[in-house]
């Protein structure tokens, strides 16, 4: 993975991690936050809907109060969906 990529999947953790915190959630540690990050955008990539809806469940999160925050690739999770489907 190059410096920039993650960096972007970095920044996308950091505001997930907060998206969980105001949520009432805490996540164990920063790892698991950017694997969150991670996942949602491999599933949004292969467009595995049921998936991304099973871990932002699972995380209680709702995507439009952490769609501006993700970053995949440098792309937002709809133009990488585009731009991969």
């Amino acid at each position: 993975m190059s410096e920039g990529t993650s960096m972007r999947i970095f920044m996308a953790a950091v505001i997930v991690g907060v998206g969980l915190t105001g949520a009432g959630y805490s996540p164990a540690s920063e790892a698991n936050v950017e694997q969150l990050a991670a996942s949602i955008c491999d599933y949004v990539q292969t467009d595995d809907k049921n998936r991304l809806r099973k871990k932002l469940k699972d995380n209680r999160l709702k995507l439009r109060n952490i769609y501006d925050g993700i970053a995949c690739n440098g792309n937002s999770l709809l133009r990488l969906a585009m731009v991969n489907g």
